[in-house]
């Protein structure tokens, strides 16, 4: 008898049920946009595959806001109606800019959210895939994926075509637009407050002044055309390529799980609303579980370029986890394939290891970049197919994700072997 798709399960050729199950879900669940039934949809499926290899499935439920463009935008369109304000009251206008620096600030590191928790909510679902140690739990390894896909518009297109070969995307030759752009938020608001001092209602900079009020207008334009257009990519990269690496990391550690190992596999949703899932996640998550014995490696489009370490923070750089970095190094020195693998410190936006940093925990993630382009191939287009998804790319980064899980559930307990082996011989 012919299997199903829902019956089908990881077999000996992982590359091909990662391959049959991006399309399945591109094609059952099409519009995953975060807080969606779609998005919804694809857990469930992922859900199935998992709980099938004797995982324990729970659905943790949360509200987040639905938009990260629809964030960015109000952050600037309310710089540029602050700018106008300087005509009638330079100090209001100031004040104004200085919140938005902080409410951006905040938002970008997860430290607190401002004006975003004033915009509309969905509600939206984790799940969370548990293999329960044998014994008393060690260490839990965790690692993570979404499943929602991101929205699309002008700011991502490559000369109207969206083509993988053509120039980087016109915001990424500032290199990191948004740091800019908090910056501008303090230089012009510096010049406010400089002009209402002074008595006269002439910005005492107006090249600064009015250079960076276009900046924000053009950011608000930009990010708000995201947001009205309100069109996702079929997201087969960015982030069905993880997603479907799951069931197959699942399969394979659940074979040597050592019996003091806890395995946890999370599909979030909403990150692509500003790591939303991941975020309300590591906050329920952080008086239940002692950071110090839990790992997590996040995964994000795994299969649009070269193998990379990312390193979190648009505004301040974030510190990768000495033990975790230590790891991948170690990892990438066993076979000459993951030798290529490099830093990327990531200009905008941030995956979901930001989130869970940011209440304490210990992650990285693990991800893919075109380095001609700064971004995987075909990032948040149209183009991001199953058809244009490298499978070798994301099985390479399957091994890898293996052997560093693998690692970190050994080091420790070797460590402490050789501990107590050095202890006895003294």
């Amino acid at each position: 008898m012919v299997r199903t798709s829902d019956e089908q399960e990881p077999t000996s050729s992982d590359r091909q049920f990662a391959k049959n199950l991006v399309e399945r879900i591109v094609a059952e669940c099409p519009n995953r946009y975060p807080g969606s039934r779609d998005e919804h949809r694809a857990q469930v499926i992922l859900r199935a595959q998992l709980t099938r290899l004797g995982g324990t499935a729970t659905w943790r439920r949360f509200r987040f806001c639905r938009s990260l463009y629809l964030t960015l935008g109000s952050h600037f369109a309310l710089a540029v109606v602050a700018t106008a304000l300087f005509f009638v009251n330079p100090l209001v206008a100031a004040v104004m800019h200085v919140l938005l620096a902080v409410s951006y600030i905040a938002d970008s590191n997860r430290w607190f959210y401002a004006l975003r928790s004033l915009l509309p909510k969905a509600t939206a679902s984790n799940l969370l895939v548990t293999f329960a140690p044998r014994k008393k739990m060690r260490r839990r390894i965790v690692i993570s994926a979404h499943a929602d896909a991101a929205p699309t518009g002008w700011m991502f297109q490559q000369s109207g075509l969206g083509s993988v070969e053509k120039t980087p995307k016109l915001l990424r030759q500032l290199g990191r637009p948004l740091l800019i752009a908090v910056i501008g938020l303090g230089v012009v608001a510096a010049i406010e407050i400089r002009t209402w001092a002074s008595g006269y209602y002439w910005p005492t900079n107006p090249g600064a002044f009015y250079g960076f009020s276009f900046y924000f207008l053009v950011l608000a334009v930009l990010n708000l055309q995201v947001w009205w257009k309100n069109q996702t990519v079929p997201g087969a990269n960015d982030n069905l390529s993880s997603c479907a690496a799951l069931p197959v990391l699942a399969k394979r550690l659940k074979a040597v799980q050592p019996d003091d190992i806890e395995l946890v596999f999370v599909v979030a949703g909403c990150e692509e609303s500003g790591t939303g899932g991941a975020y309300q996640l590591a906050k329920e998550l952080r008086g239940q579980w002692n950071a110090d014995e839990t790992d997590f490696i996040v995964l994000d489009s795994i299969g649009g370029g070269e193998l990379c370490l990312f390193q979190e923070g648009e505004m301040i750089p974030w510190k990768i986890p000495e033990h975790l970095q230590d790891a991948v190094l170690e990892v990438a020195q066993c076979e000459e394939r993951f030798k290529k693998i490099v830093l990327f410190p990531l200009p905008a936006g941030a995956t979901d290891a930001i989130a869970f940093l940011s209440q304490g925990f210990k992650a990285v993630c693990l991800g893919r970049i075109d380095r001609h382009l700064g971004t995987p191939r075909n990032y948040h287009l149209p183009s991001d197919t199953p058809e244009n998804l490298d499978y070798d790319e994301v099985m390479e980064t399957v091994d890898f994700t293996e052997q560093l899980a693998l690692f970190l559930a050994n080091a420790e307990a070797d460590s402490s072997v050789a501990g107590t082996a050095h202890r006895a011989e003294a």
